[in-house]
């Protein structure tokens, strides 16, 4: 949910993309104080922030918030992530432009292909990003689709995962969908 539109969509929780509820001292976990809350991989948020933003529907489990950003490679690379705390798992789907990229079965706009997708048992973007996946997807079916949004590049996933369901606490079946995240590191025209 997109606190700060009252919207349904999923949106980007970090730094710059447009979301008003994230308000604080920066990025850096040092000017953070002990009433901030680490949200994916970098961002701050305030408590109240933090509330309406993993509140869920009629006091349901936390909403997954979702994230994307170019990788630091020589190659065109960005991964999209989803933090869900409720299951306390997060899932990463990582896009190169390239076109001997596996592509697992999704469809994405080109020159993208998916590269690989991965799961962690933990909703933490931050830990899940300096370790080795839990589980890696075997297959999928969807689509991630990249475009501009008011002068920003954002990614619109709909899509499911198929991991081998031997990895305690990731299922077998993951899911994503969100629309509109916006893609740290990826200026017009997207490609």
């Amino acid at each position: 949910m997109d606190p700060t539109s009252g919207g349904t969509s999923a949106r980007s929780t970090r730094p710059g993309s447009g979301n008003k509820a994230l308000k604080g001292p920066g990025r850096g976990l040092r000017a953070a104080g002990p009433a901030w809350a680490l949200l994916g991989c970098c961002a701050l948020a305030a408590p109240e922030a933090l509330a309406a933003l993993t509140a869920g529907s009629a006091g349901g489990p936390p909403a997954p918030q979702y994230w994307a950003r170019v990788l630091p490679t020589g190659m065109q690379r960005l991964v999209v992530f989803k933090s869900d705390p409720a299951g306390d798992v997060g899932v990463a789907l990582y896009l190169v432009e390239s076109p001997a990229a596996p592509g697992l079965g999704i469809a994405v706009s080109p020159p993208w292909k998916v590269e690989r997708a991965a799961a962690w048992r933990t909703a933490d973007g931050h830990a899940a990003e300096r370790r080795a996946p839990d589980a890696v997807a075997q297959g999928g079916s969807g689509a991630a689709q990249l475009r501009v949004e008011a002068q920003r590049c954002v990614v619109d996933v709909d899509l499911s995962l198929r991991f081998d369901g031997r990895t305690p606490g990731i299922a077998a079946a993951q899911t994503m969908s969100a629309h509109g995240v916006v893609i740290d590191g990826l200026k017009p025209p997207c490609t």
